[in-house]
């Protein structure tokens, strides 16, 4: 049995948290230059790591905001904010989706 808290695994406070996402756009260059037209990035071992990376960031932050986006609103505001942000949350990744269909087409 574990005597820590889920507090212990929030590392990233509110203040710093829109860095971590700003700082998440360095997966963007790292996807690109693995795409099989570049040759920076030759084996699917990167690919997987950035994945990997991507993932785990991409589910901490999003739960982190979750958390802590209805903290900065009114009490009366905060169901409207979580329904809100889960609508969003929903929008984007649909729009993700078939961004990724659409370019993949391209590429």
């Amino acid at each position: 049995m574990c005597a820590c808290s889920w507090d212990s695994f929030i590392i990233v406070n509110a203040k710093n948290l829109p860095w971590l996402t700003l700082i998440r756009i360095i997966f963007i260059p790292l996807f690109l230059m693995s795409l099989p037209g570049y040759k920076v990035f030759e084996s699917d071992v990167w690919m997987y790591l950035f994945m990997i990376g991507m993932g785990l960031t991409n589910g901490y932050a999003g739960t982190l905001l979750m958390m802590f986006g209805p903290e900065r609103v009114g009490v009366f505001d905060k169901e409207q904010a979580g329904t809100v942000m889960v609508f969003t949350l929903t929008v984007g990744l649909t729009v993700g989706v078939w961004a990724g269909v659409l370019l993949n087409d391209l590429f």
